[in-house]
C-alpha cells in the first residue's frame, strides 16, 4: 500500500455522517493525515448571509430544535473557517453533487475560499462496492461519503480522486451559490439540474402520498420519502421531514398516537430536537 509520508494533509468531509468514516479509513491506511467536518447543513435556512446566530434562530423555530443543545453551534462554524482560512495544509473537500446538504456546503466552500488552493473529491458518480447485510455485492455509485464503509474507502483508495478545480468550474459554482443565496429560500433541494430553492413545505405532499389510514411509524413514513422519492439523491434531512411531520400533525392532515405498551422514553429522532416521540405512530385522518 502506498503510504505518504507527509502529515500536511487536511481533508475537510461536507458530510457529517461521513466524516466519522473517513476518520478511521486514514488511520486504517496508516495515514498521517487530519479530518475536520463542516459544521453545519447549508441545504436548509437562511443563507444570505449565512450568519451563524441567525441560521439558529431559524432552525430553532422552523425545525424545533432545542436552542440549549447548541450554545456552540455559532463558535463552531466561526473556528472552522478560521481553521480552514489559515491553514498551510493541503486541502481536500469530500461532497457529492447528489446530495443537498453536502453540494451547498461545497458551494459555500467554493464561494469562502475563492483564491485559496485545495482540491475536491466529487463521489456522485464513483462507482464502489455496496455490501448489504445478507452479504450480497454489487458496485453503484457511491452517492455520498455517508454511505461508505471505512474499509471501502481504503480498498477503493478514494482520497487518489483528489483533484482542483478548474476556473470554469469554479466560476459555475460560484454562479449558483449566489443565486441561492440571492433566493434566500428555507430549502435547497438537489435533483438532475442541480440545486433549486424550494419552500420549507416542499416535502409535506411525498409525506402525505405515503401516509395511509393504517397506522405505521413515522420513522418508516419519512423513510419512504427518503428512499423511493428520488432514490439516486439526497434531496432532504430527516431533521426537515421529522419537523413536517410535526406541522402535519398539528394542522390534522395526520393523526398521531403512542401505540400500547411504548416505552415510557419521550426523545424524538433527534436528542436536539423538539421533536416526535421515537415510537409514535401516523396515519390520514378518519373520515
Amino acid at each position: 500500500m502506498n503510504v505518504p509520508t507527509s502529515p500536511e494533509t487536511l481533508h475537510v468531509a461536507c458530510c457529517p455522517s461521513g466524516g466519522g468514516s473517513l476518520r478511521e479509513a486514514v488511520s486504517v491506511a496508516g495515514r498521517r493525515e487530519r479530518v475536520i467536518d463542516f459544521p453545519d447543513r447549508l441545504s436548509y435556512g437562511p443563507i444570505d448571509p449565512p450568519e451563524p446566530e441567525a441560521r439558529l434562530d431559524w432552525m430553532v423555530s422552523e425545525l424545533g430544535y432545542l436552542r440549549e443543545g447548541w450554545d456552540g453551534f455559532p463558535t463552531e462554524i466561526n473556528d472552522f473557517w478560521r481553521l480552514v482560512c489559515s491553514s498551510p495544509a493541503r486541502l481536500v473537500v469530500w461532497t457529492s453533487s447528489r446530495s443537498s446538504t453536502e453540494h451547498a456546503d461545497f458551494l459555500a466552500w467554493v464561494e469562502r475560499m475563492d483564491g485559496q488552493p485545495y482540491e475536491v473529491i466529487d463521489l456522485a458518480d464513483v462507482i464502489v462496492p455496496i455490501r448489504y447485510k445478507d452479504g450480497r455485492e454489487r458496485r453503484d455509485k457511491a452517492i455520498s461519503l455517508g454511505t461508505l464503509h471505512p474499509e471501502t474507502i481504503v480498498a477503493e483508495a478514494l482520497w487518489d480522486l483528489a483533484r482542483p478545480l478548474s476556473a470554469i468550474e469554479q466560476a459555475a459554482h460560484q454562479h449558483t451559490w449566489r443565486r441561492l443565496c440571492a433566493e434566500n429560500a428555507p430549502l435547497r433541494i438537489i435533483g438532475p439540474d442541480g440545486l433549486r430553492s424550494g419552500p420549507i413545505s416542499a416535502f409535506d405532499a411525498p409525506l402525505l402520498s405515503y401516509a395511509s389510514d393504517q397506522w405505521q411509524r413515522a420513522i418508516r413514513l419519512m423513510g419512504s420519502v427518503l428512499a423511493f422519492e428520488f432514490p439516486e439523491y439526497e434531496q432532504v434531512t430527516d431533521d426537515v421531514l421529522t419537523a413536517r411531520l410535526v406541522k402535519l400533525v398539528e394542522a390534522g392532515e395526520l393523526e398521531a398516537r403512542r401505540p400500547n405498551g411504548a416505552a415510557s422514553d419521550d426523545r424524538g429522532y433527534r436528542h436536539d430536537m423538539a421533536s416526535l416521540p421515537i415510537d409514535t405512530e401516523v396515519r390520514l385522518p378518519q373520515v
